[in-house]
């Protein structure tokens, strides 16, 4: 099934050389109830999936814009975009599939609009998949529900024995084996099982957030008509190659460490401004390493660690590197 896939990728449109610059993905458009069927301890899913009002490939120079009639129950409209530009990739349990990353999300209940506008570079599409009969389902849903609450993302729960149409996108499309299984902006980052706490799913949102996406505009309208729905869905393109709306990625490390003195606790800032490698170490006055706070790479955001300490009074020594970048300052602490 998988190596039918890859040869179906010769039918996508692709952008030909010398053509003016246009945007070409794949425009769908979830249906979703904000309360849905019972897990396996009683309690409801949230946004559970009820099928696609539309699953189409598109182009465009400028604007693109249609309107879909549902009749079918339609609570939730969330219209995400998926960038034509895919790659293979490996999920959390070791299986290949094809990544079409998000590129703009915008979502609205019945008769009210949608905007695609984000404190990140684009909102941020998750999908859960699962099935009603998993425990494991109980303590994972929760955590999306609540993170939604102040989130900048949106989010479906694909139940796959609910919906045969969940049930092809998880197997399909992200060919898993297991559940839950948590896939963000279509397969960019995915985490398999039950997160040890909210954060987990916090730090994969944050990174796919903080991507560099083409320049689109989304929005959408979902609306009652007699006795049925119209749901309107407008994509504006804007340029390939900015950040949209007012993010900007950070142009310098600004790296802080304070307070300095300090007495028992000390914290260190800094901002990586593209995917890099980081470590932030902690130095005696003899030049000896006694603490490492962070060693390992990192996505696009500000960031603070943390150096709570018993040792002596005395002169300590921090050195932050960042890729290739690296600054190192005395710190003072005083008992």
């Amino acid at each position: 099934m998988f190596k039918i896939m890859l040869a179906l990728l010769s039918f996508i449109p692709t952008r030909m050389a010398g053509a003016e610059p246009f945007y070409s993905g794949n425009i769908k458009i979830y249906i979703a109830e904000p309360v849905s069927w019972d897990m396996a301890n009683g309690e409801p899913y949230h946004y559970g999936f009820q099928g696609f009002a539309l699953d189409e490939w598109i182009e465009f120079n400028d604007v693109w814009d249609t309107t879909i009639e549902w009749y079918n129950d339609c609570p939730m409209a969330i219209g995400v975009l998926f960038n034509n530009d895919s790659t293979v990739k490996t999920n959390a349990t070791g299986e290949e599939f094809i990544c079409y990353p998000v590129d703009a999300v915008a979502g609205a209940l019945i008769n009210e609009e949608g905007y695609s506008e984000s404190n990140y570079t684009h909102k941020v599409f998750v999908e859960q998949g699962s099935v009603s009969t998993c425990y494991k389902t109980t303590y994972v849903e929760p955590i999306l529900y609540s993170l939604f609450q102040t989130g900048d993302f949106f989010y479906v729960n694909l139940v796959a024995d609910k919906n045969s149409v969940a049930l092809d996108r998880l197997c399909y499309d992200y060919n898993i084996n297991s559940v839950p299984h948590t896939f963000f902006d279509g397969g960019y980052c995915d985490f398999s099982g039950r997160p040890t706490s909210p954060s987990v799913y916090m730090n994969l949102i944050d990174s796919c957030g903080n991507r560099i996406v083409p320049g689109i505009d989304l929005y959408i309208f979902p609306q009652e008509v007699g006795g049925h729905s119209e749901i309107y869905i407008r994509a504006e393109f804007i340029d390939p190659t900015i950040v949209p709306m007012d993010y900007r990625l950070p142009t310098d490390y600004d790296v802080s460490i304070y307070p300095n003195p300090f007495n028992s606790n000390v914290q260190v800032e800094c901002t990586v401004p593209v995917r890099s490698y980081v470590s932030v170490d902690i130095y005696n006055i003899l030049g000896q390493k006694i603490k490492t706070l962070v060693n390992g790479e990192l996505s696009v955001g500000r960031y603070r660690f943390d150096w709570s300490t018993n040792e002596a009074s005395g002169v300590y020594f921090c050195k932050v590197q960042i890729g290739t970048f690296v600054k190192g300052q005395s710190i003072v602490l005083m008992k």
